[in-house]
């Protein structure tokens, strides 16, 4: 029989781990937007900032308001929500998370 072909494997680079990971978060906040309108929020502001202290979240960000607040509670409920359905580990969920958060 003829000898099968090797296959050469070769790493990606720095870059194209970047890009991949970038086309990743840009994916995950895609899902993420289509999902926010179904995914319950308190409304009373005690309670949006009980949620993103749990959360591990800040409780206000500068110049932000109470819906603001209340949109960046739903929006990370929905990433967790997405994240958590692709069977993504809970440390990389949160350094997604930090990552995708940081751009708004």
């Amino acid at each position: 029989p003829p000898a099968a072909p090797q296959v050469e494997v070769l790493d990606l680079s720095s870059e194209s781990l970047a890009a991949r990971r970038q086309h990743q978060i840009l994916l995950l906040d895609l899902e993420a937007k289509k999902r926010a309108f179904s995914v319950d929020v308190p409304t009373l502001a005690r309670d949006v900032r009980s949620g993103l202290r749990n959360l591990g979240e800040p409780v206000r960000l500068f110049g932000e308001n109470n819906a603001d607040v209340r949109d960046r509670l739903r929006m990370t409920l929905a990433r967790l929500e997405v994240l958590r359905e692709g069977g993504v580990e809970v440390d990389t969920a949160a350094a997604l998370l930090a990552t995708s958060t940081k751009k708004e």
